[in-house]
């Protein structure tokens, strides 16, 4: 009998492992973590197949330049073999051959038990371990330059910060972020420029008062949609995959014209991708 309570046990927690950080156990460079149902991963990948950094992705969506949902504050790791990704006290740490490259710096008081873990909705949350809804950091919070339906933009009074999506692209930023005095409303920065702009109503829902915008699920049940700031450009974007073409279609961009100021913008159709 206590045999079968110890399989069961260890039968439980290896069943949670793949989509949890627990203490004590930090996930190496060349792990992963991956959400319940197996459609987002967290680990270390490379956009230009040199430098890789900590972030979030589709795990069944491959392309030579894949879709990146950025945390750790975007720091370049050298050497992702010697990268590890750990969780104590309740806070995050990404470490490089003994060195601390970035924490994330919880505001709130956290258990020495808490996990962190890959939700379905593809947020990375540090939560207690006995009671999950008591989260006291998510990647929701620190978008890098996309959002995931179901993550926000704007006043966040919880943790005292205005969430925005920001695009680096040397010489140039771009920032998107809520405009609080018009309904749906969003300012995008460019080159020291300020362009306004509108969410559809069928795209946003206000929360929080009015301080906060979330970004709608698809309103087709299964569908993959994220937003994506570009240079100049913010598009809502839609996963295709049929018999005469695959990528990464535009439902909604702005502006609809591919030049701001100086800028040529657009989406970068991804070809030769594919959903397993």
């Amino acid at each position: 009998m206590i045999l079968n309570l110890i399989i069961l046990f260890l039968g439980s927690h290896a069943a949670s492992a793949s989509n949890t950080l627990f203490p004590g156990q930090p996930l190496s460079g060349s792990e992963t973590l991956v959400s319940e149902n197996g459609i987002f991963e967290l680990g270390f990948f490379s956009p230009s197949g040199t430098k890789h950094y900590l972030g979030i992705r589709y795990k069944n969506i491959t392309s030579s330049n894949p879709v990146n949902f950025w945390l750790g504050n975007r720091i370049p790791i050298t050497n992702f073999l010697n990268a590890t990704l750990y969780i104590d006290a309740g806070e995050l740490y990404i470490e490089e051959l003994g060195s601390v490259l970035w924490t994330s710096n919880s505001m709130k008081n956290a258990s020495d038990t808490a996990v962190a873990v890959i939700l379905n909705t593809g947020n990375f949350v540090v939560r207690d371990q006995l009671n999950s809804s008591m989260v006291v950091w998510q990647s929701f919070d620190h978008p890098a330059d996309a959002l995931l339906p179901g993550a926000w933009l704007g006043l966040d009074m919880v943790i005292g910060a205005n969430i925005l999506l920001t695009l680096y692209k040397p010489p140039y930023n771009c920032t998107l972020m809520i405009d609080q005095s018009r309904k749906r409303g969003f300012i995008m920065f460019i080159d020291g420029h300020d362009y306004l702009g509108t969410f559809p109503d069928w795209m946003v829902t206000y929360e929080e008062n009015g301080s906060l915008v979330r970004l709608n699920d698809p309103e087709i049940p299964n569908e993959i949609e994220f937003m994506k700031l570009h240079l100049g450009q913010v598009s809502l974007l839609k996963w295709i995959n049929n018999a005469t073409s695959s990528g990464w279609q535009p439902v909604w961009s702005y502006p609809s014209s591919c030049k701001v100021s100086a800028f040529h913008c657009g989406v970068h159709k991804h070809r030769n991708m594919q959903m397993h």
